[in-house]
């Protein structure tokens, strides 16, 4: 990007957290992730409605996607507080990126089971949940805390764009040249990311040799949820609505291919 055009950005997004370069690509960064990471999950669930007529195997794609996250999910977060954010994310999206060119593969040459989709629709989940909260965290260190608000607004239009844009352009992919290209689009998708971070200078920390422990940092969280009214009426909230979404997003390939 010339300066120019970097000039003119900065005075067009004067009143947002984008006037900032780094975070306007690295906010692009997290949209691509997003939206490869919806792609693939859309596809996984639409390609399983194919390879069998079990509806429970259908159901059981969004299970192998989320159930990393109700697994490791604690985990994943103290770990982005404890270890090197930057580097948490550019290993998670190497992983992102292999598995999906693997499953690609293997479905453009035919070998791809039912099994092997839900493997791999689990390895990619459990990459995403540890790159989610190193991801999240990371916009903390780079917007004055005055704008720290509207980041993280974007972030949850990032996710809604990723949401209603990504679903789309898997089926186009799928239909145009097939499910196997949509896992390959997906991992083109997770570099865009690799080339944002990869310039990130590592976070200092605030407190020098003091380091947390990957149990003492679970508590921590665990600790302050219980002794905070808004955290537990947000979880509740999220879980009443998720347990009962989350049927209907699983069998609606069931429905569509009927």
């Amino acid at each position: 990007m010339t300066t120019e055009n970097t000039t003119f950005l900065d005075r067009f997004f004067e009143n947002s957290p984008l006037r900032h370069a780094p975070f306007r690509l690295y906010y692009g960064g997290s949209i691509a992730v997003a939206m490869g990471y919806t792609i693939q999950a859309t596809i996984a669930a639409w390609l399983m409605a194919t390879l069998t007529t079990s509806p429970l195997m259908v159901a059981l794609v969004q299970t192998a996607s989320t159930l990393p996250t109700l697994l490791l999910g604690l985990a994943a977060g103290a770990l982005a507080d404890i270890f090197d954010r930057r580097r948490i994310m550019l290993t998670t999206q190497c992983m992102l990126i292999a598995i999906a060119v693997v499953i690609g593969i293997a479905d453009l040459t035919g070998v791809l089971g039912p099994v092997a989709l839900l493997a791999g629709t689990f390895m990619i989940g459990l990459g995403f949940t540890f790159y989610m909260p190193a991801q999240q965290a990371n916009v903390n260190d780079m917007v004055a805390r005055s704008d720290l608000p509207r980041a993280l607004a974007l972030g949850s239009v990032a996710f809604n764009l990723s949401r209603a844009v990504g679903p789309a352009l898997a089926g186009a992919i799928a239909a145009l040249l097939g499910s196997g290209s949509a896992f390959l689009a997906s991992a083109v998708l997770f570099i865009v990311m690799i080339y944002a971070v990869s310039g990130l200078k590592r976070r200092e920390r605030a407190i020098p040799g003091v380091r947390d422990t990957l149990l003492s940092g679970i508590n921590s969280g665990l600790r302050f949820a219980r002794h905070s009214p808004p955290m537990r009426a947000l979880i509740g909230r999220t879980f009443s609505f998720s347990l009962c979404a989350s049927a209907l997003w699983a069998l609606l390939p069931v429905i569509a291919r009927d």
